[in-house]
């Protein structure tokens, strides 16, 4: 993240650009990310644990379906935290087709590995992928989604684990659904977003 505005400098054989950069944000251990009721890997819903329990998963087990879930959260679709989210789908419609959609797309994820994101619920500063130190790829495992599901494969360095890669299947609204959601947001908003 840039620690001050970037400046750019003539020399006698060129230009020479300095961009300062902020110290790297602290992440956590993949073992302390939290945990949650368990989604089945099928179906999407939770299932029991054989002891009359939800099953639960943290950790390691945790972070896939952490990992789906961020990435399946649009910028905007938040009440309360407007700018937090993906902006996958503001990218997939503007760059369908295009070479650049997998690098766009992947520039998000390095967002949300990389630069903090402050949470005025819950009065702090986080990277959204907390144990990931490093976006190593992201890539479109199809042209474009089905049953509003679009296939990715990510590699990640994670802290406390090293290069951990995995084929998830993240959300992805159609046109219509976003139009439908910014229409209830500003209807139940109450800042009147």
């Amino acid at each position: 993240m840039l620690s001050e505005a970037p400046s750019l400098t003539k020399q006698n054989d060129g230009y020479s650009l300095l961009c300062p950069v902020a110290p790297s944000f602290p992440r956590v251990d993949v073992k302390d990310i939290g945990s949650s009721f368990a989604l089945h890997p099928e179906t999407g819903d939770w299932y029991g644990d054989g002891k009359g329990n939800l099953a639960r998963v943290s950790g390691l087990e945790y972070l896939p379906q952490k990992v789906q879930s961020l990435l399946s959260v649009q910028r905007g679709e938040s009440v309360f935290n407007p700018t937090f989210g993906i902006r996958f789908f503001e990218y997939f419609e503007a760059f369908k087709g295009s070479p650049w959609v997998a690098l766009l797309l992947k520039l998000d994820v390095i967002r949300q590995a990389a630069i903090p994101y402050t949470d005025s619920t819950l009065k702090m500063q986080y990277t959204p992928l907390r144990c990931v130190t490093r976006v190593l790829g992201l890539e479109l495992l199809a042209e474009s989604s089905k049953d509003n599901r679009l296939p990715v494969r990510i590699d990640f360095d994670v802290q406390g684990v090293g290069r951990w890669q995995h084929d998830l299947s993240i959300y992805m609204p159609t046109k219509e659904q976003m139009a439908k959601r910014a229409q209830l947001l500003a209807q139940t908003s109450p800042f009147g977003i």
